[in-house]
């Protein structure tokens, strides 16, 4: 597989923009035998009938596009075929209606299936279908869910049933699932879980009678738990059941002091801490993350406004504070100019090298430029997003962060246009990454979105005008 397509004969036929010669030895022998995945970034614009030529052409497929309704949606028949020619180990259902899905889960052979996605599904039978399927799932490992409003209690409670060798599992807004479903779901899963994130799920409580977590996962790693409404009592469990994990989430409007307190206490081997949008965490928080997390390294604290300059300066004064090599205070609307006299006294070590202060309001331009001074060297990420700065911020750039710095996040400032963004990545020879909202250039009336730059020593530097630094340390953005 070359460029998205395939080699061969019939990869000439379909005017594939493969560039080889007819006398390469890749054409000795039959190179479908030596396909294992599809993929192709467009697949949704070819014939259906190229994707059944493809089974007979390579018939040791192992991982197979997204098959849906805005992607590749082939006749029934096809999977009969996929059944008799193919053992695929990864799949993604992408909105495929309520007979569809009914029919593939039913054709395909799916007992060499080790990654699952299912992603916008409506169908009252699901949880009848995939109870069947489920008990040919043996080698699972990994299933994610997105957008399933028919995804119930039942059918993940049977995931955790049958996939003996599940090792991760992330939903994302499944509206059907309850507090007690969730409950029976922890309890059945198997020790081989390695990471769950739950995400939009809103795991209310059906009836009153109590709810108990209890079963210890030892080799849980990960745990993301996001606008999920999990009750304090269940989160407070949750910390007792998982003692090895490294990377945690809370970002919940339920997480208050209490719930970080004890994950601090009993999950002392978390490196990266992310309790974005939790809007109940206090400065308490921050004591306990001090005394107990000592091999803390990322630390998010977004759109937490409870917290104050004094309890952040303590914090980062901690041996825990200074070891922190990335730290994201992103929107804390109760800090000021104190906080980035904190982070240039307090922080002594040489470990930050990531940092967002986007959004604090209170922040001045002599603030950026005084961090600058005393940290610029060091840093190779950092966020002044929604800080209005002028010119004198972007000299600051060049003199104090010109080698090291990779990822830029200036957002909206007055002074960004071609000529200004395009000097200031000159400048900085290592950057790879500059975020700026509302790149204009006014002679072609053209937004610069995905446009590149050259650096000064020739390398390339991406422009992108809608997202920005994302420190959580649960970034799906590409990594420099």
């Amino acid at each position: 597989m070359l460029m998205g397509m395939i080699l061969g004969r019939e990869a000439v036929r379909l005017r594939s923009m493969v560039n080889l010669q007819s006398h390469s030895p890749v054409f000795a022998q039959n190179p479908g035998e030596f396909i294992r995945a599809i993929h192709y970034k467009y697949w949704f614009k070819l014939p259906v009938a190229f994707g059944e030529m493809l089974i007979d052409y390579a018939k040791n497929i192992k991982v197979f596009p997204r098959i849906g309704f805005f992607s590749f949606m082939p006749s029934v028949s096809f999977f009969g075929k996929c059944m008799k020619q193919l053992k695929l180990e990864a799949l993604v259902f992408d909105c495929l209606s309520p007979a569809y899905i009914d029919t593939v889960m039913g054709e395909l052979s799916l007992t060499e299936l080790r990654k699952l996605k299912i992603v916008n599904l409506d169908n009252e039978t699901l949880d009848s279908t995939f109870t069947l399927t489920a008990k040919t799932l043996k080698k699972l490992e990994s299933i994610t869910v997105s957008f399933s409003q028919s995804f119930s209690d039942a059918t993940l409670i049977n995931i955790a049933k049958f996939t003996t060798g599940l090792k991760n599992i992330s939903i994302d807004f499944a509206p059907g699932l309850t507090l007690q479903g969730f409950s029976t779901f922890w309890e059945e899963l198997p020790q081989t879980v390695t990471r769950i994130v739950l995400e939009h799920v809103n795991l209310f409580s059906s009836t009153n009678k109590p709810v108990v977590l209890q079963r210890i996962q030892k080799n849980i790693s990960e745990l993301q738990i996001v606008r999920t409404s999990l009750p304090v009592e269940q989160l407070r469990q949750l910390a007792l059941l998982v003692p090895n994990v490294t990377k945690l989430r809370l970002c919940d409007a339920t997480v208050d002091d209490s719930v970080v307190q004890i994950f601090s206490r009993t999950c002392n081997k978390v490196e990266i801490l992310c309790l974005n949008s939790s809007s109940s965490v206090t400065n308490s928080s921050l004591i306990s993350i001090a005394l107990h997390l000592k091999n803390l390294k990322v630390l998010s604290l977004d759109y937490l406004n409870l917290l104050t300059d004094g309890g952040v300066a303590n914090f980062l004064g901690s041996d825990v504070g200074n070891r922190i090599s990335s730290l994201s205070l992103y929107s804390c609307l109760g800090l000021s100019n104190s906080i980035v006299a904190s982070i240039c006294d307090e922080m002594n070590g040489k470990c930050l090298t990531a940092l967002n202060l986007g959004a604090v309001n209170l922040i001045t331009e002599t603030g950026v430029i005084e961090l600058l001074e005393a940290k610029g060297k060091l840093l190779s990420k950092i966020s002044i997003s929604g800080i209005d700065v002028g010119i004198k911020v972007l000299e600051s750039l060049s003199q104090y962060c010109s080698k090291r710095l990779q990822v830029l996040d200036v957002g909206k400032q007055k002074w960004i246009d071609r000529t200004s963004a395009e000097m200031l990545v000159k400048r900085l020879c290592g950057l790879r990454i500059l975020y700026a909202e509302g790149f204009m250039d006014l002679t072609e009336n053209d937004i610069w979105e995905g446009h590149s730059f050259c650096t000064e020593n020739g390398s390339f530097c991406r422009l992108d005008s809608l997202g920005r630094l994302d420190l959580s340390g649960f970034s799906r953005a590409a990594k420099v």
